[in-house]
């Protein structure tokens, strides 16, 4: 059986140096994209 997941990813990865924050200058760590990755989430739509 197939399974799809679809999401909309409405953040950036700009680094440890641009410090994380959220609205309204959103900015995630890196590791979130690892994290997505690794539970096999595939398919990731950017705003």
């Amino acid at each position: 059986m197939l399974i799809y997941q679809f999401g909309n990813l409405e953040t950036t990865f700009a680094g440890v140096d641009r410090g994380y924050s959220s609205y309204p200058n959103f900015n995630t760590p890196e590791v979130l994209a690892y994290n997505l990755k690794d539970i096999r989430y595939r398919c990731t739509f950017n705003s």
